[in-house]
């Protein structure tokens, strides 16, 4: 069988991903987070671990940015302050 988990197993990961909440970038990008509770082992730091999602799948890059930037505001040039992500309720791809 290998060192890959049963066919049942990859299935579970497949729909908890595509259940994953899913958030807009401030610049028009969507994200899927997989876990808002992950831990840098160096510092201790709390990090969310979120994955490009929408009209690039199939080339999808996982990120990880600290918990306390990823729900942050960021200052736009026209010095309005908006949510660094935004959860999107709206339909999906």
């Amino acid at each position: 069988m290998g060192d890959h988990p049963p066919i049942a197993v990859w299935n579970d990961l497949c729909e908890d991903i595509r259940s994953a909440p899913r958030y807009r970038h401030y610049k028009g990008g969507f994200y899927r987070v997989l876990t808002a509770h992950a831990v840098a082992e160096a510092t201790g730091e709390r990090m969310v671990v979120y994955f490009t999602d929408g009209p690039l799948r199939g080339r999808e890059t996982i990120w990880i940015r600290p918990y306390a930037e990823f729900f942050s505001t960021v200052t736009l040039d026209t010095g309005e302050k908006v949510l660094r992500f935004v959860k999107h309720t709206g339909p999906s791809w």
